[in-house]
């Protein structure tokens, strides 16, 4: 064979246009004896690529691969919009509304309650003077009863500036991409001789 054709097929092997035929030609040539010096590195490269393909990967390699890939999808958040529960809930607190009132109603119109009282007073400044007191006792109570929430605003407003704390998480967040992509070059090592086939390609 032509020393010349052979150096053709060359040219097209490495722009990936031969068929496999020609490729099965050219490494027929390659592996002759009498291979002149200028087409030794294209013998190593292409039989060493050829070599390179029969090599199967380590007993549990793919197990490891889809361990690593399935815990890589299971990391991500889980996003979980108010459903059935939500629902259920609110079925739940209108069926007790509803239980309530028409109990109250049923207990009203049967007069277990008595009599509805009269208007006691007959002077309506007297009546009005009246409720103005009795509203201003409620109030003093009220008072009285969330004078010890004034602290829960104090504290309220401290927290209020650990909210920032968040955002470094969300922050954090792309550097796990950076841990499975770690993950997966670890079990990639053992196919480390196709980067022997590249160093000899580069040279």
């Amino acid at each position: 064979m032509e020393w010349k054709v052979i150096k053709n097929l060359l040219e097209k092997y490495y722009k990936g246009s031969t068929s496999t035929e020609e490729e099965n030609i050219l490494k027929e040539a390659l592996r002759q004896d009498d291979l002149p010096g200028e087409f030794l590195p294209d013998r190593e490269v292409i039989l060493g690529l050829e070599a390179q393909q029969q090599v199967e990967p380590p007993e549990g390699f793919e197990a490891r691969l889809e361990k690593t890939l399935h815990k890589a999808a299971g990391s991500r958040p889980v996003i979980r919009l108010p459903g059935r529960r939500m629902i259920y809930t609110a079925a739940s607190a209108a069926a007790v509304m509803v239980v309530l009132v028409s109990g109250y109603f049923l207990l009203r119109t049967s007069g277990m309650f008595g009599p509805t009282p009269a208007d006691t007073f007959e002077d309506p400044q007297l009546a009005w003077e009246e409720t103005k007191s009795t509203l201003m006792l409620v109030s003093e109570m009220l008072n009285k009863g969330t004078a010890p929430l004034e602290n829960l605003t104090e504290w309220h407003e401290h927290t209020r500036e650990l909210r920032y704390v968040n955002t470094l998480n969300t922050g954090m967040e792309p550097l796990s991409a950076m841990n499975t992509l770690n993950e997966v070059q670890e079990t990639l090592k053992p196919i480390g001789k196709f980067e022997k086939v590249r160093k000899i390609l580069q040279q």
